[in-house]
């Protein structure tokens, strides 16, 4: 079995890649756009259903060709409950 893993992000947040729903609770991000942020073509970011955090997905190749473009998921959980990642077996990844 993978090691389930996060990186602590700049603003203390845990980030889980390719994940695209919360690792604690197991709910979805919110699919009403009005509570998105974004720059077309570069990230998105939902906040999650139960509040624990946000699903975010970025663009690590933005091109003039859709199909070339290189998105990545993942989940960003508020740096509140990351002792509740860890108590389900998350441990924050090697730099």
């Amino acid at each position: 079995m993978e090691a389930k893993k996060f990186f602590i992000t700049e603003t203390g947040k845990a980030e889980i890649l390719s994940i695209n729903t919360c690792p604690i609770c197991g709910a979805a991000r919110d699919n009403n756009l009005e509570s998105w942020g974004f720059v077309s073509g570069c990230w998105n970011k939902a906040p999650l259903l139960c509040g624990h955090g946000f699903w975010i997905t970025e663009n690590f190749n933005p091109t003039d060709d859709a199909a070339n473009d290189e998105w990545q998921e993942s989940i960003l959980i508020l740096p509140e409950y990351i002792p509740e990642l860890e108590a389900l077996g998350y441990s924050e990844a090697e730099a």
